[in-house]
């Protein structure tokens, strides 16, 4: 997590972000994903906060049926 995403990892053990697709985990491995497109600022509350919104859980639920 973070805004770098993972750091010091040996090769092979992250899986890339592909934002062309609907974020699918692989089981596993350290999935990397780029939230910056579901996690934005609006009227009512800051970028860095709004994560209540439908599309922010959308990716958590499908990490957590990986």
């Amino acid at each position: 997590m973070g805004a770098n995403g993972p750091q010091k990892l040996p090769e092979g053990v992250a899986e890339p972000d592909d934002t062309t697709q609907v974020f699918a985990p692989t089981c596993g491995r350290v999935n990397t994903f780029l939230a910056d497109h579901f996690i934005i600022k609006t009227v009512d509350t800051d970028a860095h906060n709004n994560i209540t919104n439908p599309s922010v859980g959308r990716p958590l639920a499908n990490a957590l049926l990986a």
